[in-house]
C-alpha cells in the first residue's frame, strides 16, 4: 500500500505543476499610464459660458481617454457637466472639506485604475482652488501603484512662490509616507525660466517634457498668447507641466492644439504617457 501511495504521489506531482499547484504567475510590477492636465477656465474669468465649451471638452477627453485627468479652474458650472464624461471616469476629491466644488480636481479611469486612497491639502485655508488634490492609484491587473497630485498656485509671483514651496513640502511628505512613484500635474503658473519652476527642478523633480529619452510629439506653449481666443506660441514658456520623482519613465509628451481645444480654454491640455515601476 505504501508503495502504491508513493507511486501515485510521484505521478500526480508533475500533473499538479502543470495544473497550477504552484499558484498563478506574479502580476506585473509596472504599467504604462496616460496623464492629462488641463486648466479649463472658470467661465466667470473669461471664455464665455460652459455650455458653449463643454462639447469640445468632452470630445477631447473621449478622444484621449487618459488614465488620470487633472483639471484646474473647474468651477461649479463645470462640475454640473462632468457627468457627460464616459461612465468609467470617477472624480477624486470633487468637493473640499468645506463642501465646495473643488476647482482643482482629479478624475481617474476605473477601467484601467483602482483608487487606493486620496485627500486634499490646503495652500490657502478654506480655498476651493489653491489646494493640492492627491490620490494613490493602482494599475488594474498589476501591482504598480503611484501617487499623483494636482495643484494650481496663484499667478502672482509674490504668492506663487510660497504656494509652490507649500506644494513641494506637502508632496514630498506624501511621497515619504507612501514610498511610491510620484506624478505632479497642474497649472503651476510657472514658465520654465521662472523661480517657481526652478524650485521644482532644484527639489529633484523632472519635467516629463524634458526627460531623457522622452518623445515630444508636439512642442508648443501651453498658454494662448492673448488669453482666451489667442494664438499658439513656441518657445515663450509653458505654465502647465507634468513633473515626476521616483520610478517613472516618461515615454511621450505632447501639448494638444487640434480638434477644438482652443475653443475650450485659454490653456492647452498637456498629455504624458509614462511607465510606472521598473
Amino acid at each position: 500500500m505504501k508503495r502504491a501511495v508513493s507511486w501515485l504521489l510521484s505521478l500526480c506531482l508533475p500533473l499538479c505543476l502543470f495544473a497550477g499547484c504552484q499558484g498563478e504567475p506574479p502580476l506585473p510590477s509596472s504599467a504604462d499610464i496616460k496623464v492629462m492636465s488641463w486648466n479649463i477656465l472658470n467661465p466667470t474669468w473669461g471664455g464665455g459660458p460652459v455650455e458653449f465649451r463643454r462639447d469640445a471638452f468632452v470630445e477631447i477627453v473621449c478622444e484621449q481617454m487618459p488614465d488620470v485627468l487633472g483639471l484646474q479652474e473647474a468651477s461649479k458650472r463645470w462640475h454640473e457637466v462632468f457627468d457627460q464624461l464616459p461612465a468609467s471616469y470617477e472624480a477624486v476629491n470633487a468637493t473640499t472639506d468645506g463642501g465646495k466644488e473643488a476647482m482643482t480636481t482629479l478624475f481617474y479611469n476605473t477601467d484601467t485604475l483602482t483608487l487606493i486612497s486620496n485627500g486634499i491639502e490646503d495652500l490657502d485655508s478654506g480655498s476651493d482652488i489653491r489646494i493640492v488634490s492627491w490620490a494613490i492609484l493602482e494599475a488594474n491587473g498589476t501591482t504598480a501603484r503611484f501617487l499623483v497630485t494636482n495643484t494650481h498656485p496663484d499667478a502672482r509671483e509674490a504668492t506663487c512662490i510660497p504656494h509652490t514651496e507649500q506644494h513641494l513640502k506637502l508632496v514630498n511628505a506624501l511621497q515619504k509616507e507612501h514610498d511610491l512613484p510620484l506624478l505632479c500635474v497642474g497649472d503651476f503658473n510657472a514658465v520654465e525660466d521662472s523661480t517657481a519652476y526652478r524650485l521644482h527642478i532644484n527639489d529633484g523633480f523632472t519635467d516629463c517634457k524634458y526627460a531623457d529619452g522622452v518623445e515630444v510629439l508636439q512642442d508648443v506653449d501651453s498658454y494662448l498668447m492673448g488669453d482666451y481666443g489667442g494664438h499658439v506660441t513656441r518657445g515663450k514658456g509653458s505654465r502647465d507641466h507634468v513633473f515626476f520623482k521616483g520610478a517613472v519613465t516618461p515615454l511621450t509628451f505632447t501639448t494638444l492644439t487640434d480638434d477644438g481645444v482652443k475653443t475650450v480654454s485659454d490653456h492647452l491640455p498637456v498629455v504624458a504617457t509614462v511607465q510606472i515601476g521598473e
